[in-house]
């Protein structure tokens, strides 16, 4: 359960809006240590495309969605 008293959505919408670098690394900080305690872990299937383009495997897809922007509100 997130700690009540830490609101991630302003924390969220704070990273994004400030332009104090020492804050926004703190507020990042605090992001990622909520989602670790939440199990929340960010992930690339990067070594999958690498595997596929050195043809390791084949006979499968795997749809992507590349989202550059906008991705806390996705």
């Amino acid at each position: 359960m997130v700690n009540d008293s830490f609101d991630v959505d302003k924390s969220v919408i704070d990273l994004v809006m400030n332009d104090d670098f020492s804050k926004k690394k703190s507020l990042a900080k605090k992001i990622r240590n909520v989602a670790d305690r939440e199990g929340i872990y960010p992930a690339s299937i990067y070594e999958f495309y690498m595997a596929r383009g050195r043809d390791e495997f084949s006979g499968f897809t795997v749809p992507a969605i590349n989202i550059r922007s906008l991705t806390y509100d996705l």
